[in-house]
């Protein structure tokens, strides 16, 4: 089985150095040296500042800032008993069941059927540098950002935002996210709540406690125990 398993690992390896060639070869990139100048950009950039002050986008998530969140917040496990290391095909489809589920939920109690993905990106000389571009080719370059404390020659994280139209449109990604090969958040046009999925399960930041708390309500076996 061990044999097995680094046969696996290696084939994987090699898929994923011949599809960074590609993106390379086609110049596609997940680096900017500025973010559009645009009214959508200004008007996302004063909503997450309106909405959100007590943190910016982060490609290590805020899961650092919940416990002294003042708003609505839970989090939500993909799996209880999953073990570490990679999904089986069965803890995929449920971890995806409950990212639909959830999301579905926000945008029902939340009245708005906009959603907007904010993909984190990272330069040429990422392994996962351009990820979010193949899958979300329509997206525009929003942020680009340090978390501060970081070195000035540490890399920067490049944000691009897309609009979706349908949720079935955010699996692929989302399957990306819970394997660890890129970071998003997901939000609607009034970032009125902030989804961050991760390998584990998904933050979910609310505006109204209200919403916060039916959906804990509703998915009391997703919480975690502690």
């Amino acid at each position: 089985m061990m044999r097995l398993k680094n046969v696996r690992d290696f084939i994987r390896a090699r898929w994923w150095r011949l599809r960074v060639a590609v993106r390379r070869l086609r110049g596609i990139r997940g680096d900017f040296e500025q973010g559009e100048i645009s009214a959508r950009a200004a008007e996302l950039t004063s909503k997450w500042m309106k909405r959100w002050p007590e943190f910016a986008p982060s490609p290590r998530g805020q899961t650092h800032l919940h416990a002294g969140y003042s708003r609505g917040y839970v989090r939500f496990h993909s799996l209880a008993d999953h073990s570490q290391g990679r999904f089986t095909e069965a803890e995929m489809a449920e971890a995806m069941t409950r990212h639909e589920v959830a999301l579905a939920d926000l945008i029902e109690l939340a009245g708005d059927p906009v959603v907007l993905v904010i993909a984190a990106d990272w330069g040429k000389d990422d392994f996962f540098g351009a990820w979010s571009r193949t899958i979300f080719p329509g997206s525009w370059p929003w942020l680009r950002w340090r978390d501060p404390g970081d070195e000035e020659d540490d890399p920067f994280t490049y944000f691009w935002v897309t609009p979706i139209n349908s949720l079935a449109s955010l699996i692929g990604p989302l399957e990306r996210v819970v394997e660890e090969q890129g970071h998003v958040y997901i939000t609607d046009a009034g970032m009125n709540w902030i989804y961050f999925p991760y390998d584990g399960g998904a933050d979910v930041y609310s505006a109204s406690i209200e919403i916060a708390t039916t959906l804990r309500e509703r998915h009391s076996d997703w919480l975690p125990p502690d």
